[in-house]
């Protein structure tokens, strides 16, 4: 039994072990696959991942909030070795014990360009990109993001302090929201928790007047709040993260077995669900 898991805190709402065991089947190899919720108490990621691969053997986990960070550290003081991308970011989503010993990946930021440019039509070359958010959501991405020819790349975050940093980090700008007012800006993506707790991150409807993307990097069968601003600020194309999850997934995938997925179908099933209100 092949057995990989998701380890987050909240994890029981993940979509991963639909997604993954979809993958499996398309790719012929659901005998002997096994995808599993795994809740972490916050602040305990080594404890509880030391018992996992005790108790579980996994073959590959994939890390959510908050844990992306913790992850990283973990894979480096285990010998791991962390992909180039992984690296950048300092944040990892993709564990895999492999023959060889423990690596780690971090797929978010090749995730979002694959659902932009694959499936969207839009290319990240030349884009003027605003990101909300500091954490290893936002890490994940810049590791990416850095190298796809963007014009620019803005960083703004609720503490502009760390807003700076993680900039200084990726030799990009940080901006306060305030300073978004001016617009400016193409693709705005955010990558905030602010949708969990029903709020859209502080910016004006005015930053979002010349884009022509607008990207939650979070879901919900209805539109999260930064959705609405986008869409009530006039932005033509408002999406939420539904896409992006499952190309990460897919990329995760890949690097455990080798093998390359169709996506379109999975996609197109998740989103159904996610989308689906209530009868």
């Amino acid at each position: 039994m092949s057995r990989y898991f998701v380890i987050g805190n909240p994890v029981e709402h993940s979509l991963s072990p639909e997604i993954h065991s979809m993958f499996a089947a398309s790719a012929g190899i659901q005998d002997g696959f096994s995808y599993e919720k795994a809740r972490f108490e916050t602040g305990r990621f080594v404890e509880g991942i030391s018992a996992l691969v005790r108790e579980q053997s996994p073959k590959g986990c994939n890390v959510t909030l908050p844990f992306k960070l913790d992850a990283y550290d973990y894979c480096l003081s285990h010998g791991g070795r962390v992909t180039p991308r992984a690296k950048a970011a300092k944040a990892v989503n993709t564990l895999f014990w492999a023959p060889e010993g423990l690596r780690a990946d971090n797929t978010d930021g090749i995730g979002l360009v694959q659902d932009l440019e694959k499936r969207w039509a839009v290319s990240m070359r030349g884009a003027r990109v605003l990101i909300l958010g500091a954490g290893g959501a936002a890490r994940g991405l810049l590791a990416v993001l850095k190298d796809e020819g963007c014009a620019s790349i803005h960083l703004a975050n609720r503490t502009p302090a760390k807003a700076a940093d993680l900039a200084a980090d990726f030799g990009v700008r940080s901006v306060l929201f305030t300073d978004t007012w001016a617009g400016g800006y193409d693709i705005i993506i955010n990558t905030t928790s602010a949708s969990l707790s029903n709020e859209a991150p502080a910016i004006p409807n005015s930053a979002f007047k010349d884009a022509s993307v607008a990207y939650d990097l979070f879901y919900s069968i209805v539109d999260t709040p930064f959705m609405r601003l986008a869409k009530d600020s006039g932005v033509k194309l408002v999406l939420d993260g539904v896409g992006m999850l499952v190309e990460q997934a897919a990329e995760s995938f890949y690097f455990w077995n080798g093998i390359r997925v169709a996506t379109e179908p999975v996609y197109r099933a998740i989103s159904e669900k996610v989308h689906r209100l209530p009868e």
